[in-house]
């Protein structure tokens, strides 16, 4: 599979982009190449995570319970895959079940309780399971390295938000090939991240336009109608900068009803930064019921019929193959 970013571009010419037209043609074939016929049809809701260091995860996987769930071992109904900057992890880029220890320090983020919140929703449906998808990088800031370029190709993105894209790129093609013949949505995103953005009231006075262009281009990626939850950051001593991208968080979950905002000032921290394991725990199961109080997703199927673009179908019975892949879309249609 080539090293591209996953540019979900629904109604987007693929010649419009800066990918070469091999590229371009590898992309729709891994789409549809490689999935064995099935009868078998579920669900796979895949949820993003994108952020700085509480999104990566500063938690000790010691201070998890291990009743009434053991959280420190795997959660074998949830899928995972990740990404660190960190030191090289066995696990690192692989299809692999919800567990500790994936992050930068080998530590845990809000995936624990975030992915366990979101399985235990869909309990009563048994042919829909989640899967995550996770790229967090600590220190890490919006104003250059998560930059959104505006559109649906990579130009202009920061660095970050490309290894982010890189990162569904490659989660979406593991959990195709593990599951032929499911249905696979993009169904959400979570995003915690602004403290890196707040060294300066120059930067701190642009995040909430930063913010509201990300959340846009990250939409145009993968879906227009996708529910993301923004993750208040810590208050950290109460400093005007801080203050400023707070207000800013707020102000642009406000402005979209399908943005979620999670306040966190009666969470544990473990630093002036930096959330507890138990500060983790209640990020990540806020995060899931602030993200299942959104309309809920029904998807809308995109296709490749050429190797040179992209449409949306609106057609929900049409049946393009033994996998479908699908963003996020509350229009109605499913």
């Amino acid at each position: 599979m080539p090293s591209i970013p996953y540019k979900n571009t629904l109604f987007m010419n693929l010649r419009s982009t800066h990918l070469s037209k091999p590229s371009r043609l590898a992309l729709s074939l891994w789409v549809f190449g490689a999935i064995a016929n099935t009868s078998h049809a579920d669900v796979i809701q895949v949820y993003l995570q994108g952020g700085q260091s509480n999104a990566d995860g500063r938690g000790n996987p010691n201070g998890l319970p291990t009743s009434p769930v053991n959280f420190q071992q795997p959660q074998s109904d949830v899928a995972f895959f990740f990404h660190t900057q960190g030191s090289a992890h066995a696990l690192d880029s692989t299809l692999t079940t919800l567990r500790p220890g994936m992050s930068e320090t080998n530590g845990f983020g809000p995936e624990i309780t975030f992915g366990r919140d979101l399985a235990d929703s869909f309990a009563d449906t048994p042919t829909t399971s989640v899967a995550i998808i996770k790229y967090a990088n600590g220190g890490t800031n919006l104003h250059s390295q998560w930059k959104a370029g505006g559109d649906a190709s990579t130009t202009g993105d920061g660095a970050e938000y490309v290894t982010f894209q890189n990162t569904v790129t490659a989660g979406l093609a593991a959990i195709t090939a593990a599951n032929p013949g499911d249905t696979i949505t993009i169904a959400g995103m979570i995003w915690h991240q602004g403290e890196s953005d707040n060294s300066s009231s120059t930067t701190a006075a642009a995040y909430e336009a930063n913010l509201t262009n990300f959340l846009a281009d990250v939409r145009a990626t993968y879906g227009a109608d996708l529910p993301i939850v923004i993750g208040e950051i810590a208050v950290n001593g109460g400093d005007s900068n801080t203050q400023t991208i707070r207000t800013a968080q707020a102000t642009v979950a406000a402005a979209n009803p399908l943005n979620g905002f999670l306040d966190v000032d009666s969470f544990n921290m473990q630093d002036a930064l930096h959330f507890s394991p138990t500060g983790q725990m209640s990020l990540g199961s806020g995060f899931a019921s602030e993200l299942l109080g959104l309309q809920e997703p029904t998807g809308a199927t995109i296709v490749t019929p050429t190797a040179d673009t992209y449409i949306r179908d609106s057609n929900p019975t049409t049946n393009y193959g033994s996998d479908t892949i699908m963003v996020a879309n509350n229009n109605g249609s499913s």
